[in-house]
């Protein structure tokens, strides 16, 4: 069985609970590209705004704990993570999200009661993603 998600729906569900955009685009079959931009308006400079992206890889998802690696092509990738955290602070401060060592991401999925319960009743076997959407394989336990 599959379950397609697709990424206006999970940006749109990251701005109602942060209230933030991001940008969700595909880079291949494992990688997904989420972008940020930040805008400031600067007193005599006036509005200025820089476009923030990394790449998260899929690196798979053992005991509920869905593992993705992120990199960039920017200078400060901690930076950037820490920024994008904040996004969702929230997540960070009931330990659903943490950083691992060497550009791990590790989210918590049981820490999420709807997810932990959906989890309980299937096995995911993989997660990829195609043009505009996420798609999880899995099977009934």
């Amino acid at each position: 069985m599959q379950l397609i998600i697709p990424f206006l729906e999970a940006a749109n569900l990251i701005k109602s609970k942060s209230g933030q955009t991001i940008n969700l685009s595909t880079v291949d079959e494992k990688t997904v590209k989420v972008g940020y931009r930040i805008q400031k308006r600067i007193p005599i400079l006036g509005d200025i705004s820089k476009e923030f992206s990394l790449n998260l890889t899929y690196k798979g998802l053992v005991n509920e704990v869905l593992k993705l690696s992120y990199s960039a092509d920017a200078v400060g990738i901690d930076l950037i993570i820490k920024g994008l955290l904040a996004i969702v602070s929230s997540l960070v401060e009931q330990k659903v999200v943490e950083i691992g060592e060497n550009n791990l991401l590790l989210v918590h999925l049981d820490k999420i009661e709807n997810v932990h319960k959906a989890l309980q009743q299937i096995d995911v076997e993989d997660i990829r993603f195609q043009e505009g959407m996420a798609v999880a394989d899995f099977h009934i336990k």
